[in-house]
């Protein structure tokens, strides 16, 4: 006997022959929209960014935000506070470089980004941790 069931509620095919690393996912509401619904970001070695919000059972052409190709490989995503006090940001890390972007709603159906920085790396990154380092209240830091 087991406690747990799981059920798929909703899944969709993301481009062909598009790769992803355990990274290519994250879940948060990433355009700080005021109910607070959380969007599903995924962004693949090929360099698509992608954000949907399912709003019922199965995948509809709707409940895809926002769909762009960066420059280059996308190995992690993470979302969080990473301007102090100007809500969640996405962190996007590239084999060479670092990008943090906001996203804003552009009427009621989808996306934009936009650049707030970016840093190049002197080596070849393979991952990043985000989080409260060094007792900083109100900010999340990143180490790539």
């Amino acid at each position: 006997m087991s406690l747990f069931n799981s059920r798929e509620y909703w899944s969709t095919r993301l481009g062909t022959e598009e790769e992803f690393d355990q990274g290519s996912i994250c879940i948060a509401n990433v355009d700080n929209e005021p109910n607070g619904h959380v969007k599903i970001v995924t962004g693949s070695l090929q360099g698509m960014l992608r954000v949907h919000m399912p709003h019922q059972r199965g995948y509809h052409i709707e409940d895809i935000l926002l769909e762009t190709e960066l420059e280059g490989s996308i190995l992690q995503l993470a979302a969080g506070n990473f301007l102090g006090g100007s809500g969640i940001c996405l962190a996007v890390l590239h084999p060479r470089r670092f990008a943090v972007y906001s996203l804003q709603a552009v009427g009621s159906s989808y996306l934009q980004h936009s650049k707030i920085y970016e840093h190049w790396l002197e080596h070849t990154a393979a991952n990043m941790v985000t989080g409260g380092f060094g007792g900083v209240a109100g900010v999340e830091h990143i180490a790539v």
